[in-house]
């Protein structure tokens, strides 16, 4: 979410909202033994990569110097995202409640994440996110289309990503480690960006330091750790996704199936990389309960990749967060689920058919975007759905409708919201589960 204009004016959200920017790319996530080095020489041993995120951390302690300057807050706060904002919000709660056993956090100071500073005071404590004699309070998350699948890669697992980077620039492997680092930095920054597209590992993701993330993140987050704190802090979660996910996350898809297996690989760790293709390709795991696809002329490639990778971003971690909660005694009432297969005929206008109701294509609705011209049918529709978001932030009660942890609320591609039994729930967790064991 970017633009709250229509949101807060009109669908009447009642907030103080903040949307901060953060390094990406290989700007925000590069690491290798060199910058490992470098941070140790500077006296911040185990801060390499996870630069974005550090970033991010620098927002909310903004948040918690000067958002109550701006009338918000700071024991009722709700960090939302989209896409790779959601992981950030997973990111920095998993980072806060797991992490303490990796020593003091420190910051070397887009995809969206959003902070939403609002509503009624709330004893919820965030010790790591402090500043002075209070702790910023995180009452409620939102997580859109987007949660952590799997164990960061290692530093010893990025490393040939960031010697491929060196190589594309024409920079020596025989320079020092300074060396290197002085030569990448001398590079004009649109050059260095052009020359990621020429990379085979060309996508800078987060990386296990044992500093934002524990090295045995999934570990502690499979014994349920992260979920009795959600549970014992009293929090909140809003989560989802749209009904073809998969589409636009075919557009990055190899179209040569010898290439498929790189491609995956810029997502996840080697060893989980092969379990998905094997899930995927030769087992089939997820064909039983698979939609009708909304483009039937989709090679078989692009087809398996968008399969393999919405699942594996979105759909499988959503769900087996929601299963850990479940275990943890949250009550359903504080997990609100949903799904939505409705596209605005303004959107259709961009997004052809072929697309269904894709990744991202859900980021009008949920902004209330009515200056791109809905009809007032539609407007009627948008501003039905958004008032769950309104109750969410506001701290109202839900009355959501869903009495199993397998249903979600359905906005329909006729507009009409129902309640949804999950038909992927079985094969996603078993997907979950592959992804979490490395």
């Amino acid at each position: 979410m970017s633009d709250p204009t229509e949101l807060i004016s009109t669908a009447a959200l009642k907030c103080i909202f903040i949307a901060p920017a953060y390094r990406l790319g290989v700007f925000g996530f590069l690491a290798s033994k060199e910058l490992a080095e470098e941070a140790e020489a500077d006296g911040e041993q185990g801060v390499v990569g996870n630069y974005g995120l550090w970033d991010q951390r620098e927002a909310l302690r903004w948040v918690k110097r000067y958002g109550g300057a701006m009338g918000g807050d700071l024991g009722n706060v709700t960090l939302a995202g989209m896409s790779a904002g959601a992981y950030s919000v997973h990111a920095q709660t998993v980072s806060v409640f797991l992490a303490g056993s990796c020593g003091r956090l420190q910051s070397r100071a887009g995809a969206d994440v959003t902070l939403w500073v609002d509503g009624k005071a709330h004893a919820l404590l965030m010790p790591d996110v402090r500043d002075g004699s209070e702790a910023l309070a995180i009452k409620r998350i939102a997580l859109h289309s987007n949660a952590i699948p799997t164990n960061p890669k290692t530093l010893e697992e990025v490393q040939p990503q960031f010697d491929e980077l060196l190589e594309v620039h024409g920079i020596s492997q025989a320079l020092s480690g300074k060396e290197k680092l002085a030569a990448l930095r001398s590079l004009d920054a649109k050059v260095l960006m052009e020359k990621v597209k020429q990379m085979t590992r060309h996508t800078f993701r987060p990386v296990a330091d044992g500093k934002f993330f524990p090295k045995d993140l999934f570990a502690r987050f499979m014994n349920g750790e992260f979920a009795k704190q959600f549970e014992k802090r009293g929090m909140s979660l809003l989560v989802g996704e749209v009904l073809n996910e998969e589409c636009t996350y075919r557009m990055g898809a190899p179209k040569d199936s010898s290439k498929l297996r790189a491609e995956i690989a810029n997502l996840y760790p080697g060893s989980v990389t092969e379990k998905l293709i094997h899930a995927y390709a030769v087992d089939k795991i997820h064909l039983a309960a698979a939609l009708p696809d909304p483009n039937p002329y989709i090679g078989e490639t692009e087809k398996l990749y968008g399969d393999i990778v919405s699942d594996g971003q979105v759909r499988a971690p959503e769900r087996l967060l929601i299963q850990q909660l479940r275990d943890a005694g949250v009550p359903l009432e504080r997990v609100h689920r949903y799904l939505i297969g409705f596209k605005p005929d303004f959107v259709k206008k961009v997004l052809p058919g072929v697309m269904g109701v894709p990744h991202g294509s859900d980021s009008v609705i949920w902004n209330y975007n009515i200056l791109n011209g809905p009809s007032e049918h539609e407007r009627e529709i948008m501003k039905e759905w958004i008032q769950d978001l309104v109750k969410f932030v506001n701290g109202k009660e839900m009355n959501y409708g869903t009495t199993e942890w397998t249903q979600q609320k359905f906005l329909g591609p006729d507009g009409k919201i129902s309640i949804f039994e999950d038909q992927k729930w079985s094969y996603l967790m078993q997907v979950a589960a592959l992804m979490a064991k490395e």
